[in-house]
């Protein structure tokens, strides 16, 4: 977790803020690098893909304030990452049914042809791969499996849907719930609060010691005999490579006034952390918020001093430093 922390605040000492600013080709790769070889996604999702859409959605990472800039590049990554299960997966699993809704008239679906979930926002139904395909010059109707086929196809799916559906509610400030309720509405509902939650909080940390962490995991499921499901979630909880919880918190704050660690880590915040980590985990009930939380302030000159973004940073480095010196507490 410690990569994303520190790459998406050490970023404000670079001057203008920019998708590629944000996201280096070897911040990507590195998710990447998570991602198991039996992905079907380990080859197809693509930095330059990415990015070259990215650059190419006017608005995209430079609407209003650096700030802004981080918020909506974050979310957007969030949403990806927990739509492909950390760059695992092009299509969606296991569809219920074939996407078609014939009230849409305009969008009349083709015979024998799905409008499941494809591509890194999961592009879904007729009525959003008829005009993604009209605007970005392929046939949605006839033929959507290029969404899953074809990865700079992918990638502008994923952004057009963005830009004409969450773009405008993240710039604006109404908040990343927003744009899970423009993706996926049935997860506000209170019985599917979960999937909701799964957004924002991702504990995972993309960095070289996923493979030891990977490895206690495994025994772990030896020793407490987890089901393959249980343990499918634990291991794709290691690969997802952002961290929406953090990265959306910690930037959200910079509205909150004076800059502290109470203020940047809450005890819900810190309880949420501790909410992923397994009960077969020392840590699980060593670590509380009260002992960290009266500790920091003690910690005289700890994240209070200089300006709010250099809080943030020494906040962000101390966390992303116990995440992994504990492997996620």
């Amino acid at each position: 977790m410690g990569l994303v922390i520190m790459w998406f605040y050490a970023v404000h000492c670079m001057g203008q803020i920019t998708p590629r600013s944000l996201v280096t080709a070897d911040y990507f790769n590195s998710l990447l690098a998570s991602v198991s070889s039996t992905c079907e996604g380990k080859s197809f999702y693509k930095y330059d893909d990415f990015i070259t859409t990215a650059e190419a959605a006017v608005g995209f990472g430079t609407t209003g304030s650096d700030d802004v800039h981080k918020r909506e590049v974050a979310a957007f990554l969030a949403h990806v990452m927990h739509n492909t299960g950390g760059l695992c997966f092009i299509n969606e699993r296991n569809p219920d049914s074939n996407r078609c809704d014939p009230s849409y008239t305009q969008w009349p679906c083709a015979p024998g042809k799905s409008y499941f979930g494809r591509g890194p926002m999961q592009l879904s139904w007729n009525y959003n791969y008829g005009p993604a395909g009209n605007d970005l010059g392929f046939d949605g109707l006839k033929n959507p499996e290029v969404v899953g086929q074809n990865p700079q196809t992918s990638f502008k799916t994923a952004f057009w849907f963005w830009m004409k559906n969450c773009h405008d509610a993240i710039v604006s400030g109404k908040g990343f719930g927003a744009t899970i309720r423009a993706i996926n509405s049935l997860e506000c509902k209170v019985e599917n609060r979960a999937k909701a939650e799964d957004r924002v909080t991702y504990p995972s940390i993309p960095s070289p010691s996923h493979a030891r962490r990977h490895k206690r995991r495994k025994k772990q499921k030896d020793q407490n005999k987890f089901s393959p499901e249980i343990e499918m979630k634990l291991d794709m909880d290691m690969r997802v490579g952002v961290m929406a919880l953090v990265i959306m918190w910690f930037y959200a704050v910079h509205c909150m006034g004076q800059i502290t660690p109470r203020s940047l880590v809450t005890e819900d915040y810190f309880n949420n952390l501790l909410a992923f980590v397994s009960p077969a985990c020392e840590g699980k009930s060593f670590y509380t918020y009260n002992d960290f939380i009266t500790t920091a302030e003690a910690a005289v000159g700890f994240g209070t001093c200089s300006t709010d973004d250099a809080r943030k940073v020494e906040i962000a480095a101390f966390l992303a430093h116990i995440l992994h010196n504990t492997g996620g507490t």
